[in-house]
C-alpha cells in the first residue's frame, strides 16, 4: 500500500480536517455571527422606540369636552327666543341672528368632535406601532442570547446554526417593523388631510356668519307672529308699520298735533276764544308758564 502511494502520489487523498463538523460551515460566513446580527437589529428596533416616543400620546379628550360645551352654549342660544308680544322687524333680525350663532356654536361642536376623533385615531396608531417595536425587540433579544449560546457551546457547527436562526427572526421581525411603519405614515397623512379639512370648513363657517346673521325678510325662516295676537297686527303688512331702523332715527320728522286757535282763526265768522291753559288728560299741571 504504501509502495502504491510512493508510485502514484496523485491519488493520495488530501488531509482532512481535525474535526469533521467544521465542513458544514463556509470560512466566509463564519465571520459574521448570529449574536452580531441581533445585536443590530435591535439596536435599529431601540432608534424606532426612541422615535415613537415614551410617553402616552395625546387622545383629543380635551376636544371631546369642549364639544359638548359647545353644545349647551347652541341649546342655550336657541332658547333665546322673544315672546308673543315682540313682533316686526326687530323680533325677525334677533331670531335670525339668534339661529345664525346656535348654529355656529353647533357646527364649532361638530368639527371639535372630529378633531378629538382623529387625534385618538393617531393616538392609537402611534400605541399599537410601539407595542410592535417592544415585542419584536423582545423577541430579537431572546434569539440573540440563543445564538450566542449556540456559537459558545455550538463551535463552528453551532456559528452556522446561530447565523440561520438570527436572519430568519430578524428578518421577520424587521418586516413587521416595516408594515407597522408604513401604516403609521399612511395613517398620519390621512388624519393631516382630514384636519386640513376641517380647518377649511371652520374658515368657510366663520366667513359667512356675518351674512347668516342678516335678517332676511320674508324668508322661510323668518320670525312669523300667531295671527291670533292681542293686538291683532299684521306682520305681513309692512305699509303702516315703522322699520327698526326708521324708529331709531331721531332725523325724521314725526307727526304733530296742530294748533286749534289756529286753525279756527282763519274760518270766517267764527266766533274768538281762547284754549283755557288747562292740564292735559291724564296729565298734571306742573306751573309751567305759558
Amino acid at each position: 500500500m504504501a509502495d502504491f502511494e510512493e508510485r502514484f502520489p496523485h491519488l493520495r487523498e488530501p488531509p482532512g480536517p481535525s474535526n469533521p463538523m467544521q465542513q458544514t460551515v463556509p470560512e466566509d460566513e463564519t465571520v459574521l455571527r448570529g449574536s452580531v446580527v441581533c445585536l443590530a437589529t435591535e439596536g435599529l428596533l431601540g432608534v424606532m422606540l426612541a422615535l415613537l416616543g415614551f410617553g402616552s400620546p395625546n387622545t383629543g379628550g380635551h376636544f371631546l369636552s369642549s364639544g359638548s360645551m359647545l353644545d349647551d352654549v347652541s341649546a342655550q342660544i336657541a332658547a333665546l327666543v322673544p315672546d308673543s308680544g315682540w313682533q316686526g322687524s326687530a323680533a325677525q333680525a334677533y331670531v335670525a341672528h339668534n339661529h345664525a350663532q346656535s348654529q355656529h356654536a353647533k357646527t364649532m361642536a361638530a368639527l371639535d368632535r372630529l378633531t378629538g376623533d382623529l387625534i385618538a385615531a393617531q393616538a392609537r396608531t402611534v400605541l399599537t406601532a410601539r407595542r410592535i417595536v417592544i415585542v419584536a425587540a423582545g423577541v430579537v433579544a431572546a434569539t440573540g442570547l440563543c445564538c450566542l449560546a449556540l456559537e459558545t457551546l455550538g463551535g463552528p457547527a453551532g456559528q452556522g446554526q446561530s447565523l440561520i436562526l438570527a436572519k430568519v427572526v430578524c428578518g421577520i421581525a424587521l418586516a413587521v417593523l416595516a408594515g407597522a411603519v408604513v401604516n403609521l405614515i399612511v395613517t398620519t397623512f390621512q388624519n393631516a388631510g382630514k384636519v386640513q379639512a376641517l380647518t377649511s370648513e371652520l374658515a368657510d363657517i366663520v366667513t359667512r356668519l356675518p351674512e347668516l346673521s342678516d335678517p332676511i325678510p320674508g324668508s322661510p325662516g323668518a320670525f312669523s307672529p300667531r295671527s291670533g295676537s292681542a293686538s291683532g297686527f299684521n306682520a305681513t303688512d309692512h305699509s303702516g308699520s315703522l322699520t327698526l331702523a326708521r324708529v331709531l332715527d331721531d332725523t325724521v320728522t314725526l307727526p304733530e298735533t296742530p294748533d286749534v286757535c289756529l286753525a279756527l282763526a282763519d274760518l270766517p265768522g267764527s266766533p274768538e276764544f281762547s284754549v283755557p291753559d288747562l292740564a292735559g288728560p291724564g296729565f298734571p299741571d306742573f306751573g309751567a308758564p305759558t
